[in-house]
């Protein structure tokens, strides 16, 4: 309850009206508050009647305002939480390019990037470009060394090396300079089978070797058409996370891609998203408890563009972007990023 001259109402109908007083009150005073008042009452001093119901009526009081206490001095300490590890949870926006830009391509869409990142202060958002294999080393090369942007990989092998015909191990990344792998990518799943415990194992592989996943999740337009939003949602967290440590989990980025609206022009409202991104979180604190899920950062993966980021990033539980079209072009990537400042 917000104010303290609103009505309690906490899942009780027709409950009173308390004063701010009581409300304002901490647990230790409203029983000491309400003994007194017992003790000097009709139904303290043991008369019938009328002083029985009196004293009656003063305990089953004290009895719901210890109950309203309690439930705001831990909806205070949620809201603390809360609005402390949302000011900590920095935006993340990446830019997956995809089947897209070879060396060459990437350079001169750094020379651009670089000039549009130069116009704004965007300091208080992490940048990750995420290119084809072919073209990291070209990426890095163009960065000169600079951490103002991070690069990552589209996908890792589920193995340390071996005889892995077209496989790239996370070695392999973390020797270029990698620091992000997206793993589990609508595409991925669709086009090459990837399953939940597949994803897992190369979650797994990431981490070990300091790299930080981007653990793609997104229901299909049938699957939230039949009611499964949920379901799905649940699964994909639950199962592509399994067997991490809570400090593990806190480690991954989490993006919500409605592959319905991947690269179709049609996007999740933000009220849409924000559901659906509240819902992760809930799984989350399920899975590793409420103080980790409130770390772990959600991007939304689903057609952002710049004239829909800001309504988008302004949600509590969106906490950045993966972006894929409005990647491919350095003023538009810029813009996002602007939106998120």
């Amino acid at each position: 309850m917000e104010g303290g001259n609103a009505a309690y109402a906490g899942g009780r109908r027709g409950s009173p009206v308390f004063p701010r007083e009581y409300q304002a009150e901490t647990l230790f005073q409203i029983d000491i508050a309400f003994k007194m008042r017992w003790q000097f009452s009709a139904g303290g001093r043991g008369r019938g009647g009328a002083g029985a119901a009196e004293g009656e009526g003063l305990l089953q009081s004290r009895h719901i305002l210890l109950d309203f206490a309690a439930e705001q001095e831990h909806a205070r300490r949620i809201r603390i939480i809360t609005q402390s590890e949302i000011m900590s949870r920095k935006p993340i926006i990446a830019a997956n390019w995809k089947m897209n830009m070879g060396p060459a391509e990437a350079r001169e869409y750094l020379a651009g990037f670089r000039k549009e990142l130069a116009a704004f202060d965007g300091s208080h958002v992490e940048k990750v470009l995420v290119p084809p294999f072919v073209t990291i080393p070209a990426v890095m090369d163009a960065l000169g060394g600079c951490s103002c942007v991070g690069v990552g990989a589209q996908n890792c092998s589920d193995r340390d090396n071996g005889a892995y015909t077209g496989e790239v191990s996370t070695a392999m990344l973390a020797e270029l300079g990698v620091r992000y792998v997206v793993l589990g990518h609508s595409e991925r799943r669709r086009y090459y089978g990837e399953t939940d415990s597949f994803i897992n194992g190369k979650i797994k592989k990431a981490l070990a070797a300091g790299l930080t996943p981007i653990h793609c999740i997104g229901e299909t337009l049938e699957q939230r058409d039949g009611g499964q939003l949920e379901s799905v949602l649940r699964t994909q967290v639950t199962e592509g996370l399994a067997g991490l440590a809570p400090e593990q989990a806190a480690s991954v980025v989490i993006a919500y891609e409605p592959v319905w609206a991947i690269g179709t022009g049609r996007t999740a409202t933000a009220r849409q998203a924000q559901e659906a991104h509240a819902f992760v979180r809930s799984v989350l604190a399920d899975s590793f408890g409420r103080e980790t899920a409130e770390k772990i950062r959600i991007q939304y993966g689903g057609s952002m563009k710049p004239d829909n980021a800001l309504e988008l990033m302004a949600q509590p539980d969106i906490d950045g972007g993966l972006i894929g079209g409005a990647g491919l072009k350095p003023d538009s990537f810029a813009a996002i990023i602007r939106a998120a400042c």
